[in-house]
């Protein structure tokens, strides 16, 4: 199996240490109005993911490795 690049590897984003190191991303497959999409909140010890078409749904935490994972399994197809 080869291992993906340092700058492509999802992983990466999900090791900065601290506080400061949050991130807030949203999928480049949003829709027109940019509320077809799936946000993406990595702190150092969980992962929070929401859908933004419905902003009222819990968010659920995720193990950093967790959500790692299935980057990589979801960027397979």
């Amino acid at each position: 199996m080869r291992r993906p690049s340092r700058r492509s590897d999802p992983r990466r984003l999900l090791t900065s240490p601290g506080p400061a190191a949050r991130l807030q991303v949203k999928s480049s497959y949003s829709g027109a109005q940019g509320d077809d999409c799936v946000e993406v909140d990595a702190c150092p010890d969980t992962v929070h993911v929401r859908d933004s078409k419905d902003r009222s749904v819990p968010v659920p935490d995720l193990a950093p490795r967790a959500w790692a994972d299935f980057i990589v399994l979801a960027t397979r197809g």
